[in-house]
């Protein structure tokens, strides 16, 4: 399940001069659609609601709740509605997520950052990229994704900036791989199917010429999607 939580969600609806425009309207809304939701499932053979099924599945606990929520107090009215209805949130942008943080790892939720060079959010939501380091030292869990919906560079390039600079807030190499690989396969579930390379996974391999934690100047060599290869440089052949 995938929604927003943030201030665009306001803006969105300010200009068309419909609810909701506050934080309290959102939070509204989405309590009473997941009270909904939970009175649906409590029926013996209901008749089939889409909108009511899909967040019975987030409810339980079937899928996660991937929301956008980047201010504190966008995450803590998250964490207050996931504390009440028993959903799983993954927080992405989660610029604010430092403010939040012993909630958060108290809970065990997941949190997706990245997108820092989109319109500079990192800056305007004061995120301290080394504060995050040591937080996920400390047992935060981040994983390190992009919806690759909006701004510029394109995903894959707003993807290895953020590794980028996350580096050079001081995390190493493979902190910043273990973000994009094995902690983002956890924060969505599938950890047993991909997000590290072991016997009985889906070998979903992205093969490159350097390690693209270390260095923005490496190149992709080749792709493997469940074992057979999908992409592959021209004339490139050291990979192999």
């Amino acid at each position: 399940m995938k929604g927003n939580f943030n201030r665009s969600v306001m803006d969105y609806y300010a200009g068309k001069r419909k609810m909701p425009t506050t934080h309290m309207g959102m939070y509204y809304l989405l309590d009473k659609a997941l009270t909904d939701a939970r009175a649906y499932m409590e029926q013996d053979n209901p008749p089939y609601q889409q909108k009511h099924a899909e967040f019975a599945a987030m409810l339980r606990g079937e899928i996660p709740f991937l929301v956008n929520a980047y201010a504190q107090m966008d995450i803590e009215c998250i964490l207050r509605l996931a504390k009440k209805h028993g959903f799983r949130p993954v927080f992405c942008g989660a610029f604010a997520i430092e403010q939040c943080a012993e909630q958060i790892m108290d809970a065990g939720y997941y949190a997706a950052v990245g997108e820092f060079t989109y319109l500079f959010n990192y800056v305007n939501y004061n995120t301290n990229l080394k504060r995050l380091v040591e937080l996920y030292r400390k047992g935060l869990r981040l994983c390190l994704a992009t919806g690759g919906e909006e701004g510029y560079p394109p995903a894959y390039d707003q993807l290895m900036w953020s590794a980028v600079m996350l580096r050079q807030a001081g995390a190493s190499a493979q902190e910043v791989l273990d973000m994009m690989t094995i902690q983002t396969a956890r924060a969505l579930g599938v950890d047993r199917l991909v997000g590290s390379i072991r016997e009985g996974k889906q070998a979903d391999l992205m093969i490159c010429a350097g390690n693209p934690a270390e260095s923005y100047r490496n190149h992709v060599c080749a792709t493997i999607v469940a074992g057979r290869i999908s992409y592959r440089k021209d004339g490139e052949t050291a990979c192999f």
